[in-house]
C-alpha cells in the first residue's frame, strides 16, 4: 500500500505591507482527505512532457486498461500553457462518464471509490507534469 501526502498553504492577501486591498490575509491549508493517503497500490510516478497537440486529444500514458494505474483515485497535474483535459471515469458499475476541463495551472483531484479515473487525455500546448495513483 502506498502513501500520499500533500502539504502546503494557499495564502491570499495584500502584495506588500503598505497595500490596503484586500484588507486581510487568508490562509488555507492544502491537504488530502484522510482516507486517500494510503489507498493506492500503483503510481505513475512524475511524468513530464511537452504537449503540442492543439486540435486533437492524446492519451497521457500511465492511466487506463493495461497501464500501471488502471483506476486512479488521485490525479495531480500542472501545466504552464492552456490545455483541455478529457477525463474518463468509472461510473459505479454503469457506463463510464467523460468530462472536459479547460486548464492552465494546477489541478489536484481525488476521485471517490467507484468513480476512479480510467483514461486521461489532453489537447493544447504546454509543458505538463502529472502523477496518478490508484489501483492496478
Amino acid at each position: 500500500m502506498g502513501q500520499l501526502e500533500l502539504t502546503g498553504l494557499l495564502s491570499a492577501g495584500p502584495v506588500g505591507s503598505s497595500d490596503t486591498f484586500p484588507a486581510s490575509t487568508t490562509e488555507v491549508p492544502l491537504q488530502l482527505l484522510a482516507g486517500t493517503t494510503g489507498s493506492y497500490t500503483n503510481c505513475t510516478g512524475a511524468n513530464v512532457l511537452t504537449l503540442d497537440s492543439p486540435s486533437s486529444f492524446i492519451t497521457l500514458r500511465g492511466v487506463g486498461s493495461g497501464a500501471p494505474v488502471a483506476l486512479a483515485s488521485l490525479l495531480y497535474l500542472k501545466v504552464d500553457g492552456q490545455v483541455t483535459l478529457r477525463l474518463t471515469n468509472a461510473n459505479g458499475g454503469g457506463s463510464p462518464t467523460v468530462q472536459t476541463i479547460p486548464l492552465m495551472g494546477l489541478l489536484v483531484i481525488e476521485f471517490p471509490a467507484g468513480f476512479e479515473l480510467t483514461l486521461l487525455e489532453a489537447e493544447g500546448a504546454g509543458r505538463l507534469e502529472y502523477l496518478a495513483a490508484g489501483q492496478s
